[in-house]
C-alpha cells in the first residue's frame, strides 16, 4: 500500500510511503521511499499498477513544469524496495497547470488522469489519454514522425487532417489535425515498418508520401516531413521518405544569422551564411534542414511568436526562391522570446537572441548544427535601434522621457511639476502613478528643467534615459500560485527573470515584494502563506545574485484582495505577489494583474 504523509521525517512538504501487509495480515512500519522520489516539496496521488513494478505519482519538486506533473518510476530488477529514476511523463500528459491522480490501464494502453489545463470547465477536469504506439512507462527508444502541412506555393500552414496507415494492413492507426498547432503534425511510430500518410484540406487536392522507419540503436530518432498541399488541378505526387544511418561527411561551419531590432528582412551577412547552407544542401540530397528562429524580449510574447515566424519563413523563402532548395527538406520552427542565448539587458546579448538557428538532419539525426560565432570571427553588426513606438508593444505610442517625442527625436524640456504629465495619467490604488507614467513623473521631478537628446545621441551618460529605455519593452505582471501552495510556477520565474535583468543592470534600484492569498484559512494561517509566498519570490532573486539590501518583503495575509473571492478565477487572481520597483524610495515600474 503506497500512500502521502507530511509526518515529520520526511523530506520535506508531503512524501510518500509504502506498507506491506504479512502474512498475519499486518501492516508493517512506513517506509519512506527515499531522496530519489521524494523531494523538498509535495508528493501526491501514488498509483501503483497492477504490472508489479511501475508507480506513478505526482510532484511540484525540481523537474516540473509547473503546479503538479505526473511522474513514473520502476522497481529496479530484481528488488522490492529499490526504485529506479523517476521519468517526467512530459507533454501532452504534463502541462504548466496541475496533472494529478493519473491511473494506468492495465495493458498500459491509454489513462486516466485529473488537470487544471486550459480549455477545461472548471478548476481541474477528468481527461483520458491513448498511448497507441508503446505503453508507459517507456524506457526505449523511439521514432519520432514530425512535420508541418503548407501550402505549395505560399508555404503558409495548411489546417489539414493527417492519417496515419499502416501499410501491410491499410489499417488508418491515428490521426492529428493540423489547424490548432501552426500546421504542425507528429505521431509515433515503431522502427523497421512501413507507414504511408494522407492528407485532406478543404480546397486542396489530396496527397500522399511513404515512409519506412529505421533500424533504432541506441537513441531516439526524429524523423521530419513537411507535407506541401495545391490547389486543384495539380498533379499529385507521393514522396517516400526513408530514413537511414547518419554516413561521414564533409560538415560546413555554419553561422547563425541575425536580425535587425523589430526586422524579418535578410541582411547581408546573413545572406552568405544562407548561401553556404543552400551550398551544402545541392551537395548533399539526403540531409534535410531545420530552421529555428528567435527574437529578443521586447514586445508581447504574442507579437514575438509572430515575429519569430516570420523570420523563419523569410530564411526559408530566401533558400526556396533564390537558390531553389526544395521547400519540402525544410521545416521551420519559431520559439518567439523563449530561448535566449544571452542576457537581454544589453544591445549585444538582444542582438544575438535576434536569430536564426540551422540543424541539419540525416535520417532524422542531427548532423550538423550553427554555431554562433565562427571561429576566428570577433562578433557580429549590432542593431542599436531604440524600441520605442513599435507595433506590438506595450508602449506604442512611444515612452516620452524628459519631452523627447519618439517620432523626431528632438529634445524639449520639462517643468519640475509632475502635473504637467496630465490629469489622464495612470495611478494605484494608493494615488500614485504608475508603469510609464511612474517613470515619467521621476524624471520630470529631477531637475528644474531637463533635456534629453534625440534617440541617435549618446545616452551612456544619462542615466534616467538608460533607465527609462530600460523598463520600456517591460511588462511586468503579477506572479500566481496555486491553492495553498507557494511553489513558482515556471511562468512565475519567466516574471523573476525580467525583474534579475533590471536589478542587475541597476543596482541603486529597490524591489518590493507583496505577498497575498485568497479568503480561505484564517487570517493568521494566511499571513504566514502571504509570507511564504513572498519568501518564495525573494528567494528566487537572491539565488540570483541580488543583494538581500535591494529587496523588501511584505505579506498582507488575505487583506487587499484585487478581486471576488466568491469564485475559483477571483480567488486564484488573489493568490499573488506583486512587484513595485524603486528608484530613491519611488515607485517607477508595478507589476499588473
Amino acid at each position: 500500500l503506497f500512500f502521502t504523509s507530511d509526518r515529520p521525517g520526511g523530506f520535506g512538504g508531503r512524501d510518500i510511503y509504502m506498507v506491506k501487509k504479512n502474512e498475519k495480515d499486518k501492516w508493517s512500519d512506513p517506509v519512506n521511499l527515499g531522496s530519489a522520489i521524494n523531494t523538498a516539496f509535495d508528493e501526491d496521488a501514488p498509483y501503483f499498477h497492477p504490472d508489479g513494478k511501475s508507480l506513478y505519482y505526482s510532484s511540484n519538486g525540481p523537474g516540473s513544469m509547473g503546479g503538479f506533473d505526473i511522474f513514473v518510476t520502476e522497481l529496479e530488477p530484481g528488488s522490492k524496495n529499490s526504485w529506479l529514476p523517476p521519468l517526467n511523463m512530459g507533454p501532452p500528459v504534463n502541462t504548466p497547470d496541475d496533472d494529478i491522480y493519473f491511473v494506468l490501464t492495465e495493458e498500459g494502453k491509454s489513462g486516466y488522469y485529473s488537470s487544471g489545463m486550459e480549455g477545461g470547465f472548471g478548476e481541474k477536469d477528468i481527461y483520458h489519454i491513448k498511448f497507441p504506439y508503446y505503453p508507459y512507462p517507456r524506457r526505449y527508444h523511439v521514432v519520432e514522425l514530425a512535420g508541418v502541412v503548407q501550402d505549395v506555393n505560399t508555404l503558409d500552414a495548411v489546417p489539414a487532417i493527417v492519417r496515419l496507415i499502416d501499410s501491410e494492413t491499410d489499417e488508418v492507426l491515428d490521426s492529428a489535425f493540423t489547424g490548432t498547432d501552426m500546421g504542425k503534425y507528429s505521431f509515433m511510430l515503431e522502427p523497421e515498418r512501413s507507414y504511408s500518410l494522407e492528407v485532406s484540406a478543404n480546397g486542396y487536392d489530396p496527397t500522399s508520401a511513404e515512409l519506412l522507419t529505421p533500424t533504432l540503436v541506441d537513441e531516439d530518432i526524429i524523423m521530419k516531413k513537411n507535407l506541401f498541399m495545391d490547389k486543384p488541378g495539380a498533379k499529385v505526387v507521393s514522396t517516400p521518405v526513408v530514413a537511414d544511418e547518419a554516413a561521414p561527411m564533409n560538415l560546413p561551419e555554419i553561422q547563425n544569422i541575425y536580425y535587425d531590432f523589430d526586422k524579418d528582412n535578410i541582411r547581408e551577412d546573413a545572406r552568405q551564411e544562407l548561401d553556404m547552407v543552400a551550398e551544402f544542401l545541392e551537395q548533399n540530397s539526403d540531409i534535410d534542414l531545420q530552421i529555428l528562429s528567435h527574437t529578443d524580449w521586447f514586445g508581447t510574447y504574442d507579437y514575438n511568436v509572430d515575429l519569430s515566424l516570420r523570420r523563419a519563413n523569410k530564411a526559408m523563402n530566401y533558400l526556396v526562391s533564390n537558390k531553389g532548395i526544395d521547400p519540402g527538406r525544410i521545416e521551420t520552427d519559431f520559439f518567439s522570446e523563449n530561448r535566449p542565448l544571452e542576457a537581454n539587458v544589453y544591445d549585444k546579448g538582444r542582438q544575438f537572441n535576434r536569430r536564426s538557428e540551422f540543424r541539419f538532419l540525416k535520417a532524422g539525426r542531427v548532423a550538423l548544427t550553427s554555431v554562433q560565432l565562427r571561429q576566428g570571427v570577433e562578433g557580429i553588426a549590432i542593431d542599436h535601434t531604440a524600441p520605442q513606438g513599435l507595433a506590438g508593444y506595450d508602449n506604442v505610442a512611444g515612452l516620452v522621457i524628459a519631452g523627447e517625442s519618439p517620432e523626431t527625436g528632438v529634445a524639449n524640456t520639462v517643468p519640475n511639476d509632475a502635473s504637467a504629465l496630465g490629469k489622464n495619467a495612470i495611478k494605484n490604488r494608493n494615488g500614485e502613478p504608475t508603469g510609464k507614467d511612474a517613470i515619467k513623473a521621476l524624471l520630470a521631478g529631477n531637475e528644474n528643467k531637463n533635456t534629453v537628446k534625440g534617440r541617435n545621441a549618446d545616452l551612456k551618460g544619462n542615466a534616467e534615459a538608460s533607465l527609462s529605455n530600460a523598463l520600456a519593452g517591460i511588462n511586468l505582471r503579477h506572479i500566481y500560485f496555486d491553492f495553498d501552495k507557494y511553489n513558482l510556477r515556471a511562468e512565475a520565474k519567466a516574471e523573476l527573470d525580467q525583474l534579475l535583468g533590471i536589478l542587475a543592470r541597476f543596482p541603486d534600484l529597490q524591489i518590493e515584494v507583496y505577498g497575498h492569498t485568497d479568503a480561505f484559512g484564517t487570517v493568521d494561517y494566511n499571513q504566514r502563506l502571504s509570507m511564504n509566498r513572498s519568501e518564495a519570490a525573494t528567494n528566487y532573486l537572491l539565488a540570483h545574485q541580488v543583494p538581500e539590501t535591494q529587496i523588501l518583503k511584505r505579506g498582507f495575509s488575505e487583506n487587499k484582495p484585487i478581486a471576488s473571492n466568491d469564485n475559483a478565477y477571483g480567488r486564484q487572481n488573489n493568490r499573488r505577489v506583486e512587484f513595485r520597483l524603486l528608484k530613491n524610495g519611488k515607485p517607477i515600474l508595478i507589476s499588473q494583474k
